[in-house]
């Protein structure tokens, strides 16, 4: 069942994403595990929302980082 999902890998772009994130996150007090930023990056490159509960994902919402969507 999961052969079906796309398969997405993080590119240059996506590194370098993340290492403004990190940047703009440690000025704003934030820190965010490797895995999140990298789901995270990888999803604002293809210009596609996040569906989570998980608070790290909200706060980088806060941020600007990611469109959220919370799932109930």
């Amino acid at each position: 069942m999961l052969s079906s999902l796309p398969l997405l890998v993080p590119g240059d772009e996506t590194w370098l994403r993340i290492d403004s994130w990190v940047d703009r996150a440690g000025d704003a007090g934030e820190r965010f595990g490797i895995g999140d930023l990298l789901i995270a990056a990888i999803a604002a490159g293809r210009d596609a929302s996040i569906w989570s509960l998980d608070d790290d994902f909200a706060r980088m919402a806060r941020l600007g980082f990611i469109r959220l969507e919370r799932g109930s």
